[in-house]
C-alpha cells in the first residue's frame, strides 16, 4: 500500500441509500467506525449526473472494514442499507467517472447474465479486438464475495463501447450476455 493509502483494499459498496443522502449522513451511519479521510473516503455513484443510491466507502484497516460489514441491512431512516465488499477496480472505475468531463462515462458497458464461474480473462477474450483500459473490468460480487453474474467493462473510447454493444446476446460459455452502454458508472 502506498504512503497515501491509495492502494487500500478495505472498500465497501453500499446500496439502498436515500437519493437525498449526503456524505455526512453516510459518515453518521458508519459512526463510530472511521471512514478513511472522512468525506473524502466516500465516493457516490451517479447516473446521468444524479446520485443513484449507491456508494463506495474506503476504510483504513481490516478491523474497520469488518465492523462496516456488520452494518448490512441496518437502516438510514426507513431504508435498509445493503453492505458488500468491493474491490479497487470498482473504485478506480468510479473515480474515473468522478474525474472525467463525461467522455470516460460513455465508454463503460455493463454485462449481465455472465456464468458465475466467468473470469476476467474470459471477458477479455469475449471482447477481443476491442481495447479495454488497464484494470478496466470490475466483477460485481455479493456480500460474501461471490460473483453475481454482472460486470462492468471500461473501454478506452466511446466507439469501443459502442462496438462492444454489437456483441449483445452473444455467448460466453453456454450463456448469452446482455450488454448495456452506461452513460455513468453505476452498480
Amino acid at each position: 500500500m502506498g504512503d497515501d493509502g491509495s492502494d487500500s483494499n478495505y472498500i465497501i459498496r453500499v446500496r439502498g441509500l436515500p437519493w437525498s443522502c449526503t456524505e455526512e449522513e453516510i459518515l453518521k451511519f458508519f459512526d463510530p467506525i472511521e471512514v478513511k479521510g472522512g468525506v473524502d473516503g466516500i465516493h457516490l455513484a451517479t447516473k446521468d449526473g444524479r446520485f443513484n443510491g449507491e456508494a463506495l466507502i474506503e476504510f483504513d484497516n481490516a478491523e474497520d472494514f469488518a465492523e462496516a460489514e456488520k452494518k448490512h441491512n441496518k437502516h438510514i431512516g426507513r431504508r435498509y442499507i445493503e453492505v458488500f465488499p468491493a474491490n479497487k477496480n470498482e473504485l478506480d472505475l468510479l473515480r474515473q467517472g468522478e474525474n472525467s468531463s463525461g467522455d470516460t462515462d460513455d465508454s463503460c458497458v455493463r454485462l449481465r447474465g455472465l456464468p458465475f464461474h466467468c473470469s476476467k480473462e474470459e471477458i477479455y477474450q469475449f471482447f477481443s479486438g476491442l481495447d479495454i483500459v488497464p484494470n478496466g473490468i470490475a466483477m460485481v460480487t455479493d456480500f460474501q464475495g461471490r460473483t453475481t453474474g454482472e460486470a462492468f467493462v471500461q473501454f478506452d473510447t466511446k466507439a469501443g463501447a459502442e462496438k462492444a454493444q454489437d456483441r449483445h446476446k452473444e455467448k460466453i460459455g453456454h450463456r448469452w450476455e446482455l450488454i448495456t452502454l452506461r452513460i455513468a458508472i453505476t452498480w
